[in-house]
């Protein structure tokens, strides 16, 4: 686990954030809180179509 002051210099690093998930009933309702963290990183984030992460932050197909 990452303290939250190490944050920004870990993320430097990276090009977008990845949150795959198994769709299935274990993940049916979960709201992942990496979300709001990759996306305060200013990271472009790519995701199962969890229903949690497509109410609040919408879909972005291009």
């Amino acid at each position: 686990m990452k303290d939250y002051n190490e944050l920004p210099a870990y993320f430097s690093n990276w090009q977008v954030a990845m949150m795959p998930f198994a769709i299935n009933k274990s993940t049916q309702f979960i709201s992942p809180t990496k979300t709001p963290e990759y996306l305060a990183a200013g990271l472009p984030v790519v995701s199962t179509l969890i229903r949690d992460v497509v109410q609040t932050y919408g879909v972005l197909i291009p």
